[in-house]
């Protein structure tokens, strides 16, 4: 029936009111703001998309998905304590997972905190090759080497057939210092694959290591048969043969190296040194125009390019570069230097002296500036004035055995023989394989006649770095004459005059120990010799003086001659 004032004949059905339980609340609103948060990101706003983050992992913290958004956010952000707050809550460390103790641990690395990722490693239960591999990473960069090879170690346990893993562990023994390992492992691990460059360049590392150059050698020619373009062997081999000077031989090298460059940068100087040095100059000027072509601005190429030149005796060419050299870089000590000897090579001393001069005003706190003034002052014989400046760049750099050097030469022919001396030992206490300063000495003391046999040993020295230098021939032909020894001096002054044919002094020895010899007609042709080639030195008087005497006397007769 129907109800009066009613539009409907029944009353509807309402249904009781559903509640939700809280949990449920807060999984729902999480989920909005999640939502919310994706939308912020999406517009771009940061800070609004990490609070809704918050709030949603705030309402449901046990979701692993909203907390690993979170937790990515922050380690974007850099904000690094709050992600591993995120992660362990109110855990320890060792309460974690394994998966959340290496995502902490990758955290601790990202903040630099080395030694805190590997406490949580550490503490993985089941470590996985890649959780070794972290942990070998970290010891190595705490410097912690043995155990970084175990755990490498543990990584090539589970795929033995890893080159990497290998000579990752080798080269840590290496670096140990226990090549015997390290070589026991690249050997084996060499006989069980196949060929492999890069392990027999790393055996050939070891060798060298072990002070086996040839050895070493053989091992990287083997590298480079297997495979040429190995790089690091073709590099290891250039540099044996540079240490052992042999340009010549490290040039084919470097130029596959160079090759191998697209931008010629890396090792393209490198190659026109090597051209240089082997003599190859008309290959070293080509390369250096070529790489200046592509930095115009580079002083080192432009002083590079004026040796090569200099060393083809296009000497305006090469004072043109070291010019260059000093427009880019004014303070460039060696390029000063060469401008000088450029003007000395030309024997304009005038203008030697005034680019010496520049270099000691452009600048006065080097040491080499006031070397090389007096260098210039000693090659115009005024050793008088070359003392105060050399001895105002040892002032600067007591080190410099080249200024030592010359300020014994200038003090010996300032008439200084003591100082001299002192000098000279300095030269040699700095560099004790100095062949010249240990030749000026003794020949000094030869001259003299002091200190024979220590003058001996100096000059025998000398010669034995230098076998084929004629002056140091000399010098020892002219101690063991003045030692009584003429016989045996003109072994020595024989090979001297094969060497030098240009020194009248050499000559003029040769004629004293050919007389003191009982030889006084041969004596006669090397005199003549000597004022052949030099008329004008300043013992050329005392040599015709010689040749005078002796051609007075009947042949047949021993002479004895005064010595210089």
């Amino acid at each position: 029936m129907a109800f009066a004032g009613c539009s409907v004949g029944t009353f509807p059905l309402i249904r009781p009111v559903q509640k939700h339980s809280r949990e449920w609340t807060a999984q729902r609103r999480a989920q909005d703001y999640f939502m919310m948060a994706r939308e912020a990101e999406r517009q771009g706003f940061t800070q609004d998309a990490m609070r809704f983050y918050i709030l949603a992992h705030n309402l449901e913290p046990a979701s692993k998905i909203l907390r690993d958004q979170l937790v990515e956010r922050y380690i974007l952000m850099g904000k690094f304590p709050q992600a591993i707050l995120c992660i362990r809550g109110e855990k320890k460390d060792s309460a974690l997972s394994d998966a959340d103790k290496s995502l902490c641990a990758s955290i601790y690395m990202r903040a630099g905190q080395y030694a805190r990722a590997v406490d949580v490693l550490e503490l993985v239960a089941n470590k996985r090759p890649e959780v070794h591999y972290m942990l070998g990473l970290l010891y190595e960069s705490l410097g912690n080497l043995p155990k970084a090879a175990a755990h490498y170690r543990a990584c090539l346990s589970t795929d033995s057939a890893s080159v990497e893993m290998i000579l990752k562990v080798g080269s840590l023994y290496a670096k140990m210092g226990n090549m015997g390992a390290a070589e026991s492992l690249f050997v084996a691990a060499g006989k069980t694959r196949e060929q492999n460059p890069r392990l027999f360049n790393a055996i050939g590392e070891v060798k060298l290591a072990k002070g086996d150059t040839t050895l070493a050698l053989d091992f990287f020619k083997m590298a480079i048969m297997i495979d040429s373009s190995s790089l690091d062997a073709a590099r290891n081999i250039a540099q044996i043969f540079i240490h052992k000077n042999e340009y010549a031989s490290a040039i084919p090298y470097y130029e596959k190296l160079y090759a191998s460059d697209s931008t010629g940068e890396l090792y393209g100087k490198t190659l026109s040194l090597l051209y240089y040095y082997g003599n190859r100059y008309d290959k070293a000027v080509s390369l250096l125009h070529t790489l200046l072509n592509a930095d115009i601005d580079d002083y080192e190429l432009h002083f590079y390019l004026g040796l090569a030149y200099e060393a083809q005796d296009s000497l305006d060419m090469s004072r043109v570069e070291f010019e260059k050299t000093l427009a880019i870089r004014g303070d460039y000590d060696d390029a000063w230097i060469k401008i000088a000897y450029a003007d000395l090579k030309q024997k304009d001393l005038d203008a030697a002296l005034d680019d010496a001069k520049q270099f000691t005003k452009r600048m006065p706190a080097s040491g080499a500036s006031w070397r090389t003034l007096g260098y210039v002052y000693n090659v115009r014989k005024e050793y008088a004035n070359a003392l105060p400046y050399l001895r105002k760049a040892l002032a600067i750099d007591s080190s410099d055995e080249f200024a030592w050097y010359e300020l014994g030469s200038a003090l010996e022919r300032s008439g200084d023989p003591s100082s001299a001396a002192t000098a000279f030992r300095c030269v040699l206490r700095l560099k004790p394989d100095d062949a010249a300063a240990a030749n000026y000495l003794g020949y000094m003391w030869a001259d003299k006649g002091v200190n024979l046999d220590s003058a001996k040993t100096l000059i025998g020295r000398a010669m034995n770095l230098d076998t084929s230098n004629g002056a140091y021939l000399d010098s020892y032909a002219w101690v063991l004459f003045k030692l009584g020894k003429p016989d045996s001096a003109l072994i020595y002054i024989r090979k001297a005059a094969k060497y030098i044919d240009d020194d009248g002094v050499v000559f003029s020895h040769y004629g004293d120990i050919l007389l003191g010899a009982g030889k006084a007609l041969e004596a006669i042709i090397q005199y003549k010799k000597s004022l052949d080639v030099d008329p004008k030195s300043d013992e050329s008087e005392h040599v015709r003086e010689k040749i005078k005497q002796l051609e007075a006397k009947p042949v047949g007769v021993e002479n004895g001659g005064k010595t210089r």
